[in-house]
């Protein structure tokens, strides 16, 4: 059939669907009419009157079906055989509410947990960058000072290269109360290389960086509405940051936040390669780049490759190895780097629970469908073929699944609340997480996929069924033995994949316990913490600064309720790195060194270690005499010392950031404290950790902290010292942005709330894998209990007591998890290997979680088969012979 009759014949069809009643009617007229000249011919021929009436039906054939071949003609016959079907599994699963419940429920938690992951997955993983072209943007690993960053944007010819610092953080002053804002040092190129531009104003050009002409910033639109009230006007005046006035050239649009979340503002980089130090030394930043036409990501590797060692030779100092193993990676795949593992793991886990919830919902079909074998054998007595038997079991079964990803839907809504905990704050697509018509469109196929998985082998198992042994066989003991294994292969299925749930929560668990149990190295009960941020006016000489804390201290202390106060330049367990490149005595740096060591180096004052309560092992702590022109000194942590100086007395040793001339004497030994996290993982790189008095110290841009964290002891609760202490700095300067007053409990609260999410997770889906597993459990043997009630009345006959017929029950349901736990437990040894980096204090093989887990699948058979053992042992034998 050529193309326009297809059309032609679609469109009469899709007429015919609106006309359906009239059409009827006329075809029912037109059969009639056929009739009556059909009997008008036989009584033409002197056919009796009632004769020829009968000889017209005979001849004419029946009517029923002449309506059905007509209906094929003039309408979508599949479509509405699908239609009917679906209209009869609504009336078959309403007439079973319990039955229809338990499955919806069931489904809709698998589901609901896939529903709800999958659109985190879809927002962070698979939705591209907002940025045109965005799989041409590629992220150049390893850091980059800014000469090299000027050096690679002029001598690549495959990429358009941009440098970004973030999280950058500047002070807000003159327009209210100082604030203090995130932001990122950009190269002026670097939203041309995006493809984004700015949604008032404009965004950096080129000249934009050169010194004199770098006193510009472009606002977020989040910014620019919360602090300037979304005022058009704001665009070309000039607001002070860090104490420089800079103009507002632009405002970006809205949800745009590159290079993270927390972006509030952007201002250009300053490139001037008259300061040596500055251009080669300091900033460092990570680079990203465009692909220009026609090249691909591996000629950007190899031009990179290449193009390295010329800039390293660049540098004012040796840089033999510097980045070295540089690589051009996809921009999107660098953004989510993060996240990814724990995203598909979570992915992976709730997969599990929609696979368990199959498995639950094919042994209750199973059931159903050795309880339906009479009506499956009169619909193929009447006519019906096994392919036709098949689909309306199938329609069934999609139809349940279908309902179950409608109450999933609702169920996801609900977790997506508490589902994003477990990422970072300023995850890429934080804020596109939700139910789009992506998510929906994966809710439904999953659901239409789900429902044909768990629905085929019930539907082949029930339309196989023979016709006269189901006719002829008796209620209770019509259960083909293929069936029956069917079912217990499917629960011991459900019970090992519970096993490999619950093995994973019990490890996360068991990290959890360990972490909260870990000394940090400091107490946290009754101390507050606040960070002070002065301006550069505030802060601008060493002795200005040291005067300002001394001051804030001094006010500090006199504070009502106020116990104790110290400053400190980083705050524990707040992923802050004050580092600096030293030399330790006895192991000088080698001139083939790339770098020099770095170490951890805070700046604390003498009070620091009496608030935050972290011991003195050796040596004497800081004193007020250590000022800024007495003999610098140092304190080291035990680790440290063991490290460099194993067998030897660290004080007296000495210690010296490489730009300084003078060395730093070590006057004691402090124990070791938890400054990235309390799993005591810190970044390679660091090799050590020193404290530095106050009025001596040194940051990596070669000047004394300007930002330090306040420490307070006090039993005042924070929500009440916050009011007093933005009143005391305000007091000594209120251009002094304050950040929020935590409690230390707070902040090492906080430190472990990722890998406590991540367990919260994992319990759900394996209380929810338990429960649907012991659902399972419980119906594959209250149903086969039911079906062997004969024999149940016959052993009861022989004298068995109900000790002996719960404990047959029983045993089966034991047999179904034992078989379960067995392969259970050999993938979750198998799998364990996909935590190992999400577990602290405990192996992957911890014997102790698999015993717990063991245990706790024993008292799940034993739960799941008293009650069918109960109701079992209960059988009047009378009656269970009579029955059947």
């Amino acid at each position: 059939m050529r193309a326009p009759e297809l059309v032609r014949s679609a469109w009469l069809r899709v007429v015919a669907l609106v006309r359906h009643a009239q059409l009827e009617r006329d075809l029912d007229d037109e059969l009639r009419f056929h009739l009556a000249m059909r009997e008008e011919q036989y009584g033409a021929a002197g056919v009796p009157a009632d004769q020829a009436r009968h000889a017209a039906v005979r001849r004419f054939g029946n009517p029923l079906a002449w309506k059905e071949a007509c209906r094929d003609i003039w309408s979508f016959a599949s479509l509405e055989a699908v239609w009917q079907d679906a209209r009869y599994a609504v009336r078959v699963l309403l007439k079973s509410p319990g039955f229809t419940a338990v499955a919806v429920l069931s489904l809709a938690l698998g589901i609901g947990g896939n529903a709800a992951m999958f659109s985190l997955v879809n927002a962070i993983l698979l939705r591209p960058l907002p940025y045109p072209a965005a799989d041409r943007l590629v992220r150049l690993t390893g850091f980059y000072p800014k000469g090299a960053l000027a050096a690679l944007r002029e001598q690549s010819r495959t990429m358009d290269v941009a440098g970004v610092s973030s999280d950058v953080e500047f002070n807000l002053t003159g327009r209210g109360e100082a604030l203090r804002l995130v932001g990122s040092t950009v190269s002026a190129n670097l939203f041309a290389v995006l493809g984004r531009g700015a949604a008032r104003g404009r965004t950096f050009e080129a000249g934009d960086e050169l010194p004199g002409r770098d006193r510009s910033v472009l606002l977020s639109d989040a910014l620019f509405q919360s602090r300037f009230g979304g005022d058009p006007s704001v665009v070309g005046q000039a607001i002070t940051l860090e104490g420089v006035d800079r103009q507002v050239i632009g405002v970006m649009p809205p949800g745009f936040h590159f290079p993270s979340g927390s972006a509030q503002l952007w201002v250009p980089l300053r490139l001037d390669s008259g300061n040596t130090d500055d251009y080669w030394g300091f900033g460092w930043m990570p680079l990203v780049a465009r692909l220009r036409p026609g090249v691909t990501l591996a000629q950007a590797q190899g031009e990179l490759g290449s193009l390295v060692p010329r800039v390293a030779a660049l540098f004012p100092w040796p840089s033999l190895s510097w980045n070295a193993d540089a690589v051009a990676v996809s921009l999107q795949e660098d953004l989510v780097q993060d996240v990814r593992r724990k995203l598909l793991v979570l992915q992976s886990a709730v997969g599990i629970v929609l696979l368990i919830a199959c498995a639950n919902v094919a042994s209750l079909l199973l059931s159903r469908a050795a309880a339906r074998r009479k009506e499956m054998a009169l619909r193929a007595a009447l006519g019906a073929g096994r392919g036709r038997i098949l689909r309306q079991l199938l329609t069934e079964s999609v139809t349940l699944s279908l309902l179950g990803g409608g109450l999933g839907i609702a169920l996801a809504l609900a977790a997506l609340s508490g589902l994003p905990a477990v990422l970072p704050a300023d995850a890429r697509g934080f804020q596109l997480v939700g139910i789009d018509g992506g998510v929906l469109a994966f809710v439904t196929g999953l659901s239409v996929v789900s429902g044909l998985v768990f629905g085929l082998a019930p539907a082949a198992s029930a339309s196989r069924a023979d016709l006269a042994s189901s006719m002829k066989a008796g209620g209770q003991r019509a259960s083909a033995p293929a069936a029956t294994r069917l079912r217990s292969s499917l629960i011991a299925a459900e019970v090992a994949l519970a096993v490999v749930l619950a093995v994973g929560a019990g490890l996360l668990i068991r990290t959890l316990w360990g972490l909260t149990r870990v000394d940090p190295g400091f107490r946290t009960e009754e101390t507050l913490a606040l960070r002070v941020s002065p301006n550069p006016a505030s802060c601008g000489t060493r002795a200005a600064c040291v005067a300002l804390y001394d001051e804030l201290l001094r006010r500090t202390r006199e504070t009502t309720g106020v116990a104790d106060a110290a400053a400190g330049s980083s705050l524990p367990l707040n992923g802050e790195q004050p580092l600096l490149p030293v030399e330790m005595e006895g192991h000088p740096i080698l001139a083939t060194d790339a770098i020099a060591p770095l170490v951890w180096a805070g700046a604390v004052t003498p009070s620091y270690l009496r608030v935050m309560r972290i011991p003195l092992l050796r040596g004497r702590g800081f004193e007020d005499s250590d000022a800024e022109r007495t003999a610098p000194v140092v304190l080291v942590s035990a680790s440290t010392a063991r490290r460099y100086w194993p067998d030897q007395d660290p004080i007296g040793k000495r210690v010296r950031v490489v730009w300084d001339g003078d060395w730093r004497s070590v006057v004691g030994v402090v124990g070791d404290v938890r400054q990235y996290a309390l799993s005591g993982r810190a970044p390679e790189e660091i090799t050590g950790a020193v404290y530095m008095p106050y009025p001596q110290a040194v940051a990596l841009d070669r000047q004394i902290p300007r930002a330090m964290a306040l420490f307070v002891r006090s039993s005042v609760e924070p929500q009440a010292m916050a009011g007093r202490l933005r009143a005391l700095v305000a007091s000594v300067n209120p251009d002094v942005p304050l950040g929020d007053v935590r409690s230390m409990g707070a902040v090492l609260s906080s430190s472990v709330k990722e890998p406590r999410s991540m367990m919260w997770l994992f319990a759900v889906f394996a209380a929810c894998a338990l429960l649907l597993a012991a659902i399972g459990t419980y119906g594959v043997v209250s149903y086969s209990a039911a079906q062997r009630t004969y024999e149940i009345g016959v052993r009861v006959a022989l004298g068995a007591t109900r000790g002996d017929i719960l404990g047959l029950v029983l045993g089966h349901s034991l047999r179904l998890v034992l078989l379960g736990l067995g392969a259970g437990i050999v993938a979750a040894l198998l799998l364990g290997r996909t935590l190992s980096s999400f577990l602290y204090g405990v192996s992957a093989k911890d014997p102790v979680t698999f015993a717990v887990v063991v245990l706790l699948m024993f008292v799940t058979a034993l739960l799941a088969g008293y009650v069918p053992g109960r109701r079992a042992a209960a059988t009047d034998a009378v009656r269970a012979l009579r029955a059947d």
